[in-house]
């Protein structure tokens, strides 16, 4: 648990970028494989 606590903030910060440009990245690849399946 101390090596986390030496660690600091900045790892976790780093894996919260990431997992934010990941989400974003597959929402839209999903917005464009999907998009013939919409109705309308």
């Amino acid at each position: 648990m101390s090596a986390l606590r030496e660690a600091g903030w900045r790892p976790v910060a780093v894996f919260a970028a990431a997992t934010v440009v990941n989400v974003l990245v597959a929402l839209a690849l999903a917005g464009l494989l999907f998009s013939g399946f919409a109705t309308g």
